[in-house]
């Protein structure tokens, strides 16, 4: 009791000494509350950040690790035999990775552009704009033939984008940039087997009058007097594709989109045209055999044109390549920790990324405020 009755008389006679200690500690309570409140808003405003962020991890091979791992190899014969076994991405890899449930779809895309079949049947969707006016001035080429002589190529601009997949579903359509308006998506089987399916545009189906279970004819490539010298006939550059799906999108491009003038018809959206990438490569398989064996009977000492390299629908699986893959998850937060579940069991040459670089641009303000606050 005492000592209570001291500290009181203590407190009471410096007055003004208390009321400095009482604003002092109560200051500093305050700037410790406002501290870990501005670090909590900040690791929640990187959460949100995170959060509004595409959740995409990509996958492929790391080609500063194959020319390092190349370098080391001295002995001619082995670097020969090891690019002629490049790295490569493998399907049962990216299978592996969709059986996560965290995993919402993959891209495994292949682009390629087409032209309309031999008797153009498949016109495109016009822009009106500077390069249709000039599409028919294509560019010449020239060269010098063995015997000396001069031939020339005119050059003939495609008309399609082909976009392939090697999964029964896209980035593009889950992410809603496009949607499919009538019909469907091309599913596993039809992957696997080569199906000649596709999906269109509904201004491409429009401008041509069709609809799903109609047939479209595209050429992979154009007769040129160079692809004629290899035997090749306008019937092996062409193929029939059911049209299984028709899309709407929404990068329309207008007169007044930036890229208007100088827009080839590829590069419109309403000429992209999706397929999987095995049908697309089943469509050019009498091109490309017929490619290989002309090659191979000029260059018969070159082991590349052996047998068991040419193209063929048994050893499709080889010749698609798949150098990067996208894969898409369904919550942002999971991205970090997918790539660290998966780091250490990818091939040595491949490489797992979050593509962190836009989220630490965006994120370094608020770390540089929290560690203030702190």
């Amino acid at each position: 009791m005492n000592f209570i009755d001291r500290a009181f008389r203590n407190v009471t006679r410096r007055m003004s000494k208390t009321v400095l200690l009482v604003l002092t500690f109560f200051l500093i309570g305050n700037l410790v509350i406002i501290g870990l409140g501005v670090a909590s808003a900040s690791e929640s405003a990187k959460t949100l950040t995170r959060q509004k962020m595409r959740a995409v991890v990509s996958y492929g091979i790391d080609y500063m690790k194959v020319s390092e791992y190349a370098g080391t190899i001295t002995d001619e014969d082995e670097l020969e035999k090891f690019y002629q076994n490049y790295p490569r991405i493998k399907l049962e890899e990216v299978k592996a990775f969709l059986e996560d449930e965290r995993v919402k779809t993959a891209n495994a895309t292949s682009i390629n552009m087409w032209y309309s079949d031999g008797t153009d049947s498949l016109d495109f969707v016009h822009l009106g704009n500077r390069v249709e006016e000039n599409l028919e001035e294509n560019g010449q080429s020239c060269w010098i033939m063995e015997d000396g002589s001069q031939q020339c190529e005119t050059y003939k601009e495609p008309y399609f984008l082909i976009k392939g997949n090697m999964f029964p579903d896209m980035i593009e359509f889950a992410d809603g940039d496009y949607q499919i308006t009538d019909g469907r998506f091309y599913t596993q089987e039809e992957i696997d087997s080569g199906s000649q399916v596709c999906l269109i545009s509904e201004n491409l189906a429009n401008v041509n009058g069709l609809k799903v279970g109609d047939y479209i004819g595209l050429g992979s490539y154009y007769l040129s007097s160079w692809i004629e010298q290899m035997g090749i006939t306008q019937e092996e550059l062409d193929a029939t594709f059911e049209v299984i799906g028709i899309f709407s999108h929404n990068s329309p491009v207008t007169p007044g989109s930036s890229n208007y003038d100088y827009c080839y018809p590829y590069e419109n959206p309403d000429n992209t045209i999706f397929m999987p990438t095995t049908s697309a490569y089943v469509a050019q398989l009498p091109y490309l055999q017929k490619q290989f064996d002309y090659y191979a009977g000029l260059y018969p000492d070159e082991t590349y044109y052996s047998e068991e390299n040419r193209p063929t629908i048994e050893n499709m699986d080889n010749s698609v390549a798949m150098d990067n893959v996208t894969l898409l998850l369904n919550d942002p937060l999971d991205v970090d920790r997918f790539v660290e579940d998966y780091q250490s069991n990818i091939s040595q040459f491949a490489s797992l990324s979050a593509n962190n670089e836009q989220f630490r641009t965006l994120a370094k303000p608020l770390d540089t405020l929290s560690m203030y606050a702190r």
